[in-house]
């Protein structure tokens, strides 16, 4: 539920700041930019602290072209499906623009920008492996 709270919150927020071209595509290119910034900041973590040795991370830091394009086609192509297959996104925007916001969706929703942006932040300054 929280995934369709955060596609939700900012498919206002770009409706609000873009306007009415597409909003739906605007999202889902917000929404695979935080997903790549948690797989990143993730991958990071796990190989900066060595919790698992795997040649497929080192990959994934070495070929960092190849990785970045397919990562993000992969969460793109997951967040079409999600959102225009499975869960239309419309029913989503009903479904919320219906019901009262729940203040634990919003503060989760806070925590989890905070943590996205600022974990991918301080992984930044992170040594190299």
């Amino acid at each position: 539920m929280f995934y369709k709270y955060l596609y939700y919150k900012i498919y206002q927020w770009v409706r609000r700041r873009y306007g009415e071209d597409y909003p739906q595509f605007y999202v889902l290119n917000v929404i695979a930019i935080f997903l790549f910034l948690n797989v990143i900041t993730i991958l990071k973590i796990i190989s900066y602290f060595k919790i698992i040795n795997s040649s497929l991370i080192k990959y994934f830091f070495e070929n960092t072209f190849i990785s970045l394009i397919v990562t993000v086609l992969l969460i793109y192509i997951f967040n079409v499906i999600y959102f225009f297959k499975i869960n239309h996104w419309r029913k989503v925007l009903k479904y919320f623009e219906n019901n009262k916001e729940n203040k634990i969706d919003k503060i989760l929703l806070y925590i989890y920008l905070l943590c996205t942006i600022g974990g991918f932040l301080i992984m930044i300054y992170f040594p190299r492996t």
